[in-house]
């Protein structure tokens, strides 16, 4: 796995095909928990690494010197906040990051029965379209290399296009996450209990 893979998820800066915004945490009836529980904390290691604990969550890197020597240990902490939020939903736990102070976007994290916490990262915004508790607010488009806000996600044009983003109003049921966490191709990482990363399709 490449390093810059695993940094880029951790940091939320993520280079999917299509963002999904959303203008409220979610999902509907999740609990909003204040302490990240025992289960996801943990320390995950590989030239770079992720450090959970309870009051947040830690990224780590190590800066090299020309020989490849760690000359120093950075570590970028992410606390639980009014723009990170946990939240529980049945067996689920959904991590809400605020984006430029507006919109959310979230991962969803599902232990696994041998300790493994799977990372999902739903990008396919029609997952979300068919839930009547949400309701898209935009869609944006790039349409013949121009940058353009439409209010569907499907567009009726002949030309170039490719969805860029969808944001959504209102709060998914559960069983709509459950849902899409049933497509593999949502499945982003493997955090594994042996304190690895794992990535889709590579085996257990």
């Amino acid at each position: 796995m490449k390093t810059s893979f695993i940094f880029v998820l951790l940091l939320f800066i993520l280079s999917s095909c299509v963002s999904v915004y959303f203008k409220d945490p979610q999902p509907k009836d999740g609990v909003l928990l204040h302490e990240i529980p025992p289960e996801l904390c943990g320390k995950w290691m590989e030239k770079g690494g992720l450090l959970v604990e309870k009051d947040g969550i830690s990224f780590i890197e190590f800066e090299k010197d020309t020989l490849n020597n760690t000359v120093d240990t950075i570590y970028q902490k992410a606390y639980l906040s009014d723009s990170v939020q946990l939240y529980k939903a049945k067996d689920i736990y959904v991590l809400n990051t605020r984006k430029q102070g507006q919109h959310w976007e979230i991962l969803a994290l599902s232990i696994q029965n041998n300790g493994d916490i799977n990372v999902y990262q739903i990008t396919e915004p029609q997952l979300f379209a068919k839930d009547k508790n949400l309701h898209l607010e935009e869609a944006r488009f790039m349409i013949d290399e121009r940058d353009t806000i439409v209010q569907t996600l499907r567009l009726k044009y002949e030309g170039t296009q490719k969805l860029k983003s969808a944001t959504f109003s209102g709060q998914m049921k559960v069983k709509t996450l459950q849902n899409a966490m049933k497509q593999k191709d949502q499945l982003l990482l493997i955090l594994k209990k042996d304190g690895s990363f794992g990535e889709p399709g590579k085996g257990k």
